[in-house]
Order: structure tokens, then sequence, then C-alpha cells
């Protein structure tokens, strides 16, 4: 019923507005909670409400807060799994008002990273420079460049953002990242698969399966409600054939699928060696 209500809003061009309802119903559900949570926790700066919500789903404060420590240690830890980030270059692409990004430098303490964070809707940004310290913030647009040389960085990552981006501007956003990698880099990134499909009407099922890259449009690009599915042959056999998969980890019940792939060194390899 939920899934049939927002394709007809999104058909009428009214799921903006619903969405916008949505969050003032979230704002009155978490009003105590959230008083709660600032007032025991004066020294934690959070975004905007809106901000914080655009960027999340919903205005729970401490579910923000402590829900993102608990993503950025597990991303850092995979991160860590297949990288040496000891004196490292890391960047969050994609970063919102850093709900992942802010606790980064704190978990990478010992390995003496420097941490960039960057994303296309400037208030964000903005709100970043002036209370996130540790940080280098910069902006980019819906499409590429990111500010890096080539070569930049030793790691990237992003959470939910191939998922609210179209084919088209997926492929133009990997290109990008490719280029800002050191040979050899590591970027893990995370899209809607298998496990959020029941979120698809009969016909975008069967497009899913037959072409494997699925697009709900009539909204801004970019923002949260467009959304995007890539299924994982898709993401293996096409999007990703330009880059050596290390980790797929699916996705359990409406999470998203996670993908780490590296960047290839500049020369070839003799056949049956792996990239280094």
């Amino acid at each position: 019923m939920k899934q049939t209500a927002t394709r007809l809003l999104r058909k009428l061009h009214l799921l903006s507005f619903a969405d916008r309802l949505r969050f003032l119903a979230s704002a009155a559900q978490y009003r105590r909670h959230n008083k709660r949570f600032v007032a025991g926790h004066r020294d934690i700066v959070l975004p905007p409400p809106y901000m914080l919500y655009e960027s999340f789903g919903k205005l729970d404060y401490r579910a923000y807060y402590e829900g993102g420590r608990e993503s950025a240690t597990r991303i850092v830890d995979m991160l860590k799994k297949h990288a040496d980030l000891t004196n490292a270059r890391v960047c969050e692409w994609g970063c919102g008002p850093a709900r992942l990004l802010r606790h980064v430098p704190d978990l990478l303490g010992p390995e003496r990273c420097t941490v960039y964070g960057s994303d296309y809707n400037q208030s964000t940004i903005a709100w970043c420079r002036s209370h996130i310290d540790g940080i280098e913030f910069s902006e980019n647009g819906l499409m590429p460049p990111l500010v890096y040389p080539d070569g930049h960085l030793d790691a990237v990552f992003c959470v939910s953002v191939f998922t609210h981006l179209s084919r088209a501007v997926q492929d133009a956003w990997l290109k990008e990242i490719i280029r800002v990698l050191r040979p050899g880099g590591v970027f893990l990134m995370t899209v809607h698969g298998d496990s959020c499909i029941d979120r698809l009407s009969a016909d975008e099922t069967r497009l899913y399966r037959d072409e494997g890259c699925v697009v709900r449009g009539e909204v801004t690009e970019g923002g949260r409600i467009y959304t995007a599915y890539n299924s994982p042959a898709y993401m293996r056999d096409v999007f990703l054939k330009e880059v050596s998969v290390l980790e797929f980890i699916p996705g359990g019940r409406n999470a998203q699928d996670v993908w780490i792939v590296k960047t290839r060194t500049p020369f070839p390899y003799p056949d049956g060696l792996e990239d280094r």
C-alpha cells in the first residue's frame, strides 16, 4: 500500500510536497525525544532540522548521531581491510551534513590521515565548514568534477549517493572517482540491490531483472526521493567493469548492498596475475 501511494504521488508530481509533510510529522513524533537528547549532549552540534531529515530520513537526533558513529566505524573497518590508511588521504563524496564523516578523524586518529568531504549542496557544505573541525570540505556539482587533482586520494567512500542518481550521472561519477584515486586506491560505495526490490512495481522489477538499473525520477535528481536500483549483475558486469572488485556485501532486509573496489594500475600485467 505504501509503495502504491508513493508511485501515485510521484506520478502526480506531489512527492516533494508529501515528503515535506512527512518531515513535519517526524518533527512532531521526535520532539520530546530530541529535547532530552539535546539537554544531555550540549557539546554535540547538530545540523538544522530539515538538513538533518533530508540526509537521514527522520528527525531522530539520537539515532542520527549514534547511528552515524556506528556506521562510520563499520566503513573505516571495511576500508582498513583493503587499504593501508597510514598517512592516507580519505574522502567522503556526498558527505551531506557529515553524519558519518564527523566521526572519521577520531576513528582514523592513529593513522594520521587527511580527511576530506564533498557534496553538491552548498548550504550543507557551508554548515559543515562552520561547525565540523578537522576536515577539508568542498563543493561539487550534480555532475563532475571534484576539486582534487588526478590521483590525489587513497580512499573514497559514499553511502546512499548512487541511489539518488540517474544511470548516466552514475557513470560520470564513477569515472571521476577513478580519476581522483591513485592507482590501487580503494572506493567503497552502496546501492539499492536485491534486498530493496520489494519497493518496485511489477514492471520496474522486470526492468531491474532485464537491464539491471531502474531509476525513479519525476523529482529533482540528487535528492533523497529520487531513487535508483542497481542489480548485482549490472554492478559487476557493466557498471564496475573498469575497476577491480575487492568485496561485495549483500544488503540485509531493505538495506543497501556494499561494493568495495580498487582502481587498476596504469600498466598491464601478464595474463593470470591479479591487479595489485
